[in-house]
């Protein structure tokens, strides 16, 4: 770390120690950062990190965010930057597991195509195509692969006896994108740092927009039936931006007055959605695209501000407790 870094997570640092802890957990919720510690020396210090990350002196550059929904039959991803959404699009991690006569029941299908040599190949397969794609939103649009943040929805898991065979191998498709992107070969060329891996805590995403909640099957199932409907609704409403473009508009449900963030589709990738048979996947992508670039772009902000020492408003945080946080003692 730099001596202007180390200056800058002092300050932070410094003015985060005077939180409340509930005002810590506010921050927290409104720059994406999940799984808290409890205590407030910890939970101070983990914010702290997380906005140190982020201070404008580490890069003025655009956020590039790859979000992967996992899944070995039905997988999803998408592409995104603060303008515009690069790719997006479901796979068929293992054609084979598409493939299942009638004589065969679903136990006798995981059986056959559970092999990890093909699921292995299959990932590192789509992992190429997503690299791809990041150099292709480089060359077009400018997009910048040292900035870029991939994001995956951290997978349930279970004990041995509790297990089924679905679970562990979505947990090992999950241990795989991980091994294959955080590779340094999977971008081709250097970025200078680290590529940046987050993997969500389950729900994180749902209670942004505050469509679903965690736990048990039936209200995951709702969960992506209200994300399913979300993006139905933004793509019904989008404008038309441009010669074969959408403006879409979004808006996370924890701010007041609503904060709408919008992005430009190209009207094929909403037509190729619109097609779809398993839709709730595809939309579980973007919108984790979406909100992780919320939380990035408020990340930013807040640690402009708080290194600043400027006495923050509640411009777009106003329901969650920034009246108390920047209020009289920043003043």
């Amino acid at each position: 770390m730099t001596v202007a870094a180390m200056n800058v997570s002092k300050s932070i640092a410094e003015r985060l120690s005077r939180f409340k802890v509930a005002d810590l957990r506010d921050l927290a919720r409104v720059t994406g950062l999940g799984g808290l510690p409890t205590r407030k020396a910890d939970l101070a210090a983990a914010v702290g990190a997380h906005l140190t990350s982020h201070a404008p002196g580490s890069s003025n550059a655009a956020p590039v965010v790859l979000s992967i929904d996992v899944g070995y039959r039905n997988l999803a991803w998408a592409l995104a930057d603060d303008r515009r959404v690069h790719a997006w699009r479901r796979e068929t991690l293992v054609p084979a597991a598409a493939e299942k006569s009638e004589s065969e029941s679903e136990s006798e299908t995981k059986a056959r195509i559970y092999e990890p040599t093909v699921f292995a190949r299959a990932v590192l397969s789509l992992t190429q195509n997503m690299a791809g794609a990041v150099t292709e939103a480089r060359a077009a649009y400018g997009a910048d692969p040292a900035q870029l943040h991939v994001v995956i929805e951290r997978q349930r898991s279970m004990g041995p006896a509790q297990g089924s065979l679905t679970v562990f191998m979505v947990n090992m498709v999950e241990g795989m994108l991980w091994s294959s992107v955080l590779h340094p070969a999977f971008l081709r060329e250097p970025l200078g740092a680290p590529l940046r891996g987050v993997s969500l805590p389950p729900g994180q995403v749902s209670q942004w927009f505050e469509h679903g909640s965690t736990g048990g099957k039936s209200k995951s199932k709702s969960k992506k039936t209200a994300a399913t409907a979300m993006v139905d609704r933004v793509l019904r409403d989008a404008a038309m931006a441009g010669k074969g473009e959408l403006a879409i508009a979004y808006q996370a449900d924890v701010a007041q007055p609503k904060l709408t963030s919008s992005l430009a589709l190209d009207a094929s990738l909403a037509a190729a959605f619109a097609a779809e048979k398993k839709r709730d996947d595809m939309a579980d992508a973007l919108l984790q695209a979406a909100a992780s670039l919320d939380w990035l772009r408020n990340a930013r902000d807040v640690a402009r501000r708080i290194e600043a020492g400027e006495a923050m408003v509640p411009f777009m945080y106003a329901d969650v407790g920034f009246r108390a946080v920047f209020g009289p003692q920043d003043s």
